[in-house]
């Protein structure tokens, strides 16, 4: 079994809508962002055509560092509106309640793009909704646009009807702060554990005046005939995002993520095996990842860092990264934060 690569992994050139005009807004060529990431400008003439997802990160970050926007996403986002989805709009605007609209995008997610992560947790009072992208390198103004259009997925697909009680997203508060008041009207909280949004149980399974059984039937079937081609999540990616998921719990185990993932430990180990890679080593390819993404885009101690990865003390944590990096969690994020 071949490891799959990222540059399999796709978005919709649809993701790009808004791109040339907020970089003309801000006085910079989006064209030649484009092209410098990799991407013909004259893709932008087919919104379904699906391109590497890499080079549609990349070139979101690319627009955010020339304009010196940390806002960039969010811009793009206030020139869109629900019927901008796409053809998935057509389902969701249909459904009976917010609830139903998140589980149809979970079941229909390659149709949003190649790595968009949802899940939805539920308690006696509140529901936290996780609206992720993973796996992608740099890829915070993808996040914040996923963010975005997933407020207009749930507020137009329930008529209005739907509202969070905050919107949560994992790096630090921006600069353009007013921008994000203006487009979401709700409570912002910067540095949290995920990115997505908390509601009220009453909010998620509000009822859409516009609920159409009979009519989503007939789109479910219809996206039969458009299936979206490409490669579906390589199972090594689910692997490291459920050991992400259990990073906070301190001690991973093989067999803990083996039955979280349906599979037996053992046979976990032979897939593992059969790729070249251990258990601990994806482990600790995934803690890296998490916390350098943490020590760049958040305002977090060391300290909530080293706990979010799983690592009680601090010290503990400070040895591991820099036997890893080579310097020290400070050093490293005094070099590398954005």
């Amino acid at each position: 079994m071949n490891r799959s690569t990222n540059t399999e992994l796709q978005m919709r050139v649809l993701s790009l809508r808004g791109y040339v005009e907020a970089c003309t807004q801000l006085g910079v060529d989006g064209f030649a962002l484009l092209k410098e990431a990799g991407i013909r400008p004259g893709d932008l003439e087919y919104p379904e055509r699906r391109l590497a997802a890499q080079r549609v990160v990349d070139a979101l970050e690319l627009a955010a560092t020339k304009t010196g926007n940390d806002s960039f996403a969010i811009l793009m986002a206030n020139r869109r509106k629900f019927s901008d989805l796409g053809s998935l709009a057509l389902l969701m605007q249909h459904l009976d309640s917010p609830r139903q609209v998140i589980e149809a995008s979970i079941r229909n997610r390659r149709h949003f793009n190649d790595l968009l992560q949802v899940r939805i947790d539920v308690d006696e009072t509140e529901a936290e909704i996780s609206w992720d992208l993973y796996p992608a390198r740099n890829a915070r103004q993808a996040v914040n646009l996923g963010i975005a259009l997933a407020f207009l997925l749930l507020t137009g697909a329930s008529g209005g009807k739907w509202h969070p009680r905050a919107v949560h997203l994992t790096h630090s508060r921006p600069r353009e702060i007013e921008l994000w008041r203006k487009f979401f009207v709700c409570p912002l909280e910067f540095d949290s554990h995920f990115n997505g949004f908390t509601c009220t149980l009453e909010a998620l399974d509000s009822r859409n005046p516009r609920a159409d059984t009979l009519m989503a039937g007939h789109v479910v079937e219809l996206l039969k005939f458009s299936p979206v081609e490409g490669h579906d999540e390589p199972w090594l990616d689910q692997l490291r995002r459920l050991i992400e998921r259990q990073l906070p719990d301190g001690r991973i185990s093989l067999e803990e993520v083996a039955r979280s993932a349906g599979h037996s430990p053992r046979q976990l180990q032979r897939l593992l095996q059969n790729n070249d890679t251990t258990f601990a080593k994806i482990r600790d390819e995934v803690r890296l990842s998490v916390a350098q993404r943490h020590l760049q885009t958040s305002s977090r101690t060391i300290a909530h860092v080293a706990d979010m990865v799983g690592y009680a003390s601090t010290a503990a944590f400070s040895r591991w990264f820099c036997q890893c990096t080579g310097m020290q969690p400070s050093k490293w994020r005094s070099m590398y934060r954005r």
